[in-house]
């Protein structure tokens, strides 16, 4: 009976290096203060419709970062004329490489990993300020995943998405992540 529950225990502990059972916490942060983090890469088809969600965010003082991992489109032309005013940062190309550069580029306590292709809805960065404020020993996670149809079949994916979210603790690369700055960057210092 209790054999499952030891193997994902025993697996998560060894996942995590042991730090599941003790995190470290790098101390207080401010839930009102947020970079968003969008990697690019020839982006210009997809990225008006995502700077639009995010213009629409009730958030002041949002700081925008563009990793760009070389783009030869008109990317760089709307970051420019976006209202956002964000801040372009040239990055090695590969999207890990362009996410630690916009993590690195970034001046506020939480970061939040957006991609060019992705919206946010309008009260996602008021509902995720929330959270964190009621919950300060979160160091990072993940937004649910909706595709913009309602076929069934993608219905079920979303809801198969949540559900790993939820009991593994992890992620898809493509969800909205978020983490706390401090410690994602001591977390890469370490590797």
């Amino acid at each position: 009976f209790w054999g499952p529950f030891l193997l994902f225990f025993a697996y998560d502990l060894i996942r995590s290096r042991g730090r599941s059972l003790l995190p470290r916490h790098p101390g207080p942060s401010n839930p009102e203060s947020i970079s968003v983090v969008i990697p690019t890469l020839h982006a210009a088809k997809a990225l008006p419709q995502c700077l639009l969600s995010l213009e629409a965010q009730e958030h002041a003082g949002l700081e925008v970062i563009i990793a760009d991992g070389g783009s030869e489109d008109e990317t760089r032309s709307l970051c420019e004329a976006s209202s956002l005013a964000p801040t372009w940062v040239d990055a090695p190309k590969g999207r890990g490489q362009q996410l630690l550069s916009g993590l690195q580029a970034a001046r506020g306590d939480w970061v939040l990993f957006l991609h060019a292709d992705a919206r946010l809805p309008k009260d996602a960065l008021l509902r995720l300020q929330r959270a964190l404020r009621f919950h300060p020993e979160i160091l990072g996670g993940a937004l649910g995943q909706r595709f913009p149809s309602d076929r069934p079949g993608l219905t079920l994916i979303e809801w198969m998405n949540d559900l790993r979210a939820l009991y593994h603790q992890t992620a898809f690369g493509d969800q909205v992540i978020f983490v706390q700055r401090q410690a994602a960057l001591s977390r890469s210092e370490e590797r």
